[in-house]
C-alpha cells in the first residue's frame, strides 16, 4: 500500500477536493500544509536549490509514516519529494484555465496588492512580460504550474487527470494510490469542496478581461495545452 501521496499541480484545480477525498484513506490528509511560497521562484530556476523552509517541511513530512497532503507549492519541489520519498505517489488534477484565470484575478495575484509577487515564477526570456495583462500573465501560470508538474515529477509514479473526472476516475485513482476505495470516499468525490464566492462586480469585472485578452491567453496557453494534452488522453 502507499503510504505518501503528494496532490500537486495549479490552483483552484481540484488539490483541496483530492484533499478530502482522500482524507477518506490516510489518516494525516493536508491541504496546503506547511506552505513554502517564499521559496518557489528560486526552485523553479534553479531545480538543484533546496531552501530551509523546504527542509523544515521535509522533516515535519517524516514525522508521519503515511500522510497525503495536497499543495500548490510542492509542484516546483516535487522532484525533491519523489527523491526523499521513494515510494510516493504523485496525483495532477488539471482544470479548466479560465476558472484559474478568474479565480486569482478576483484575488488579486499578480496585482499591485499580491503579498507574494517576490516568489511567483515568470518567464525569464519574455522581454514584454511586465507589459502584458494580468490575465495573460495568470493563463501563463496555469500553464507553466501544470507543466512543471509533469516533467519534474517522477513519471512511473504519476497520475494526471481532469479535475472534472475526479468522481468518474475515481476507482483508477485509488488502485493507482494502492489504497481500498471507501464509500465515504465515492460520496465526498460528488461534492464540490473550497467552493468561493466573489462580489458579482468582481466576478463581471474578471470575465470582461478574460474576454477581452482572449486572443493573447489562446495564444500564450496553446503550447502548454499541447503539452497537457498527451497526459490527458
Amino acid at each position: 500500500m502507499t503510504d505518501q501521496v503528494f496532490t500537486i499541480g495549479s490552483g483552484r484545480n481540484g488539490t483541496k477536493s483530492m484533499a478530502v477525498v482522500l482524507g477518506a484513506a490516510f489518516k494525516k490528509s493536508f491541504h496546503e500544509y506547511k506552505m513554502i511560497p517564499q521559496e518557489r521562484r528560486r526552485v523553479f530556476f534553479n531545480p538543484k536549490w533546496m531552501g530551509p523552509k523546504f527542509k523544515n517541511k521535509v522533516a515535519q513530512y517524516k514525522k508521519f509514516r503515511q500522510f497525503h497532503d495536497a499543495d500548490n507549492c510542492n509542484t516546483y519541489f516535487i522532484h525533491h519529494l519523489c527523491k526523499i520519498f521513494p515510494d510516493a505517489k504523485v496525483l495532477l488534477p488539471v482544470g479548466s484555465v479560465f476558472s484559474f484565470v478568474r479565480a486569482h484575478r478576483v484575488w488579486g495575484i499578480f496585482g499591485p496588492n499580491d503579498s507574494n509577487i517576490h516568489s511567483r515564477a515568470y518567464p525569464k526570456d519574455d522581454k514584454e512580460w511586465n507589459r502584458r495583462p494580468i490575465v495573460v500573465k495568470l493563463a501563463w501560470l496555469w500553464g507553466i504550474r501544470n507543466t512543471q508538474a509533469i516533467k519534474r515529477a517522477d513519471k512511473k509514479r504519476l497520475m494526471v487527470f481532469k479535475t472534472s473526472d475526479i468522481h468518474k476516475r475515481l476507482d483508477d485513482i485509488f488502485k493507482f494510490i494502492d489504497k481500498p476505495i471507501t464509500d465515504k470516499a465515492v460520496d465526498l468525490a460528488k461534492c464540490k469542496h473550497n467552493k468561493l464566492s466573489w462580489p458579482e462586480a468582481s466576478i463581471k469585472l474578471a470575465e470582461s478581461e478574460i474576454n477581452h485578452y482572449l486572443p493573447e491567453i489562446d495564444k500564450i496557453v496553446r503550447p502548454f495545452r499541447s503539452f497537457l494534452s498527451g497526459w490527458l488522453k
